[in-house]
């Protein structure tokens, strides 16, 4: 039982004295997941908030580390489970302008800021918002949609106080 768990975990075959480990076959480690997984269910079974978690980490890890397809790979379930959070827009329209896929950008931000419900966020959060709306539509040679974005986040920014000013990146 302990050899087959570690088979799993390790992904190798106990050591071959000439060749050293040797990697598991993935049918074999198929075979072991699901012995192991009937033989034990409650200890092989991630919970919801597990698997949201893991998503929100590997987001954040691949986010920071350019990582485009994998960010939006991790933030896809995270908007189905909670899509109010416009932030994970925000994240995916980076992600996606970022693979130069101005028409998903887009649709993203525009989520945000087309919403029916006002935005949660300060001025300077949905300042940024419609410049980077603004950017997208510049790529996509949408120049008077461009200009109406970039005249919101002016007017948006323009009503800051000056604390707010100074926190500006």
């Amino acid at each position: 039982r302990l050899v087959a768990q570690a088979r799993l975990l390790v992904g190798l075959d106990p050591l071959d004295l000439l060749a050293g480990p040797l990697p598991v076959e993935p049918a074999t480690l198929a075979d072991l997941w699901n012995q192991l997984r009937s033989k034990y269910p409650s200890y092989l079974v991630s919970r919801p908030e597990q698997v949201l978690a893991w998503h929100r980490n590997g987001a954040e890890e691949c986010l920071k580390a350019q990582l485009w397809n994998g960010a939006i790979l991790h933030l896809n379930p995270l908007i189905a489970a909670e899509p109010n959070r416009w932030q994970y827009l925000v994240s995916r329209a980076k992600a996606y302008n970022g693979l130069n896929e101005w028409h998903k950008a887009l649709a993203d931000l525009s989520k945000i800021l087309d919403a029916p419900a006002p935005l949660e966020t300060d001025g300077r959060k949905l300042a940024q918002i419609h410049l980077a709306r603004a950017s997208a539509f510049l790529a996509l040679k949408r120049h008077a949609e461009a200009l109406i974005d970039l005249r919101k986040s002016s007017d948006l920014q323009s009503h800051l106080t000056l604390d707010q000013i100074e926190t500006l990146e």
